[in-house]
């Protein structure tokens, strides 16, 4: 899977467990957010970054510029005219400048407007923390996090909301508040713009002393909690994403990571991990445009970071990229905006950034198969050596299209087919032939030309005819049911 560098990054966290880092301009423009220290600041600063090659390349631009405390956790969204409106922590400001507090600004027309404040209370730090943002199809911002200083129990973190309409935000909101800490709050809007938020906290159901997940929806007023769990072992880190007919989907942290749906009610809890022997962490959720469901996490020492899709049971794992510390990961997903019809930030496929070893934040577009029969391939590169062929699929590409990057699968033959060396033979392989790979019953493949048959010229096998290019003769590894072979990389392919 290919992945890119967004920026270099010297302090931890640049990102954090909750709220969305990625959206996308209507037009195809990348966003990201994520803190670093730029050079000759003590203290991070919050930058913003987009792409309009695919995440390929990125411009970064330095958003705050207070170097008295570091600015953490920002998160991102986008509305309809393409504003965008980030969300982070920072103290040094307001009545008390000792505190932590929840900060909003927007980006419109190219140029970035005055901070302005979401919450601050005279307390401990971290005091306003780890906020989650969404906007609605009125371009209306809505915002939960966690925090102190907020009634009754004011020395304990309870969840807050707030919404921010034509410019002026609204009341707080305490949606949860024990005496134990409520964390982890998760925001996502439906099509009617009702608010569906999930965290983890203690003091509810019958295990009232270990941290349980917990789910509540705001229509014109917040209704009744529901338990989305209640057990002995601790859940935490929960998130959240809704699909097209506004069905919740949520993930979380226990044992394993786990899901689970609500239509009407709850269904049946599934375990998304337990082939796996170390604890994943850092999940995050998104549903494409077709209802799949991306699951995004990290598990393992070392740490890497890992994707797992659910059409109706969820695949194995699919490796994203290694490293010693893999952290921070989140996808790429928003109900809204609508913009000609179109929802733009519900992807076709799942982009994803994440922290890498706490030098980089990493951004991936991740070529994954779709759910349809067929897919078209938009290229051919054809590898043959005597007895022996590969080929080399370039697949549709772009952020509307099958894939979310353009694919690049190698097929292979399971046997030795000598017939392969003409267009016919390939044709003849699609046809009938038992593929690794078994997903495209129809597939358009150009008229392109096909590489000269290896032949006795100059440098012996491997090489074309005189007057034709020359290929290289790679190394060769035994082949199974033939002679010796190319010796060519394996390239894992998700489960479909």
């Amino acid at each position: 899977m290919p992945s890119y560098t967004i920026a270099s990054i010297t302090d931890t966290p640049a990102l954090d467990v909750v709220g969305r880092r990625l959206a996308l301009e209507s037009g195809g423009r990348l966003w990201a957010t994520y803190s670093k220290k730029p050079s000759g600041y003590t203290y991070q600063q919050v930058y913003c970054a987009y792409s309009d090659d695919d995440g390929q390349t990125w411009t970064e631009t330095q958003v705050t510029d207070t170097d008295t405390d570091h600015h953490f956790f920002p998160i991102i969204a986008i509305d309809s005219d393409d504003d965008i409106h980030i969300a982070y922590t920072a103290s040094g400001r307001g009545a008390f400048p000792n505190s932590r507090s929840l900060l909003y600004m927007k980006r419109t027309s190219g140029s970035w407007g005055s901070e302005e404040e979401i919450a601050l209370k005279d307390v401990i730090n971290p005091g306003q923390n780890r906020a989650s943002l969404a906007i609605d199809s009125a371009d209306d911002v809505h915002v939960v996090w966690d925090g102190q200083g907020w009634s009754p129990n004011t020395g304990e973190f309870s969840i807050n909301y707030r919404k921010r309409t034509s410019g002026s935000w609204g009341t707080v909101e305490t949606i949860a508040n024990e005496s134990s800490d409520q964390k982890g709050a998760s925001i996502a809007l439906d099509s009617s713009d009702d608010v569906h938020v999930v965290w983890y906290g203690k003091g509810w159901g019958v295990n009232t002393t270990i941290n349980n997940i917990q789910y509540r929806k705001r229509t014109t007023s917040w209704q009744t909690q529901e338990a989305i769990t209640d057990v002995a072992d601790s859940q935490t880190d929960s998130a959240i994403a809704l699909d097209s007919s506004d069905d919740v989907h949520v993930v979380w942290v226990g044992t394993d990571a786990f899901y689970r749906k609500r239509t009407t009610s709850w269904q049946t809890q599934e375990n998304i991990t337990n082939d796996v022997t170390i604890s994943p962490d850092f999940l995050s959720i998104a549903l494409t445009k077709s209802d799949i469901i991306y699951m995004i996490y990290t598990s393992g020492s070392p740490t890497y970071t890992y994707l797992r899709r659910r059409t109706t049971v969820w695949s194995d794992a699919m490796l994203i990229n290694e490293g010693v510390a893999n952290s921070y990961t989140s996808l790429l997903w928003a109900r809204h905006p609508t913009v000609s019809t179109i929802r733009t930030n519900v992807p076709n496929n799942a982009y994803a950034i994440w922290e890498d070893e706490g030098s980089k934040v990493l951004f991936g577009s991740l070529s994954v198969f779709p759910t349809a029969a067929t897919t078209r391939i938009t290229g051919l590169i054809h590898r043959y050596w005597p007895g022996h062929f590969r080929l080399e699929c370039i697949l549709g590409g772009g952020l509307s299209g099958d894939f979310s990057s353009g694919g690049r699968v190698e097929l292979r033959p399971p046997l030795f087919w000598p017939g392969l060396q003409t267009k016919e033979g390939l044709r003849d392989f699609f046809g009938g032939a038992e593929l690794p790979f078994p997903r495209f019953p129809e597939m358009d493949i150009p008229e392109d030309e096909v590489e000269p048959k290896p032949g006795p010229g100059p440098g012996g096998p491997g090489r074309p005819d005189p007057g034709g290019p020359k290929v290289p003769h790679p190394p060769e590894r035994p082949q199974p049911g033939g002679p010796k072979g190319p010796d060519l990389p394996d390239i894992p392919l998700p489960s479909v």
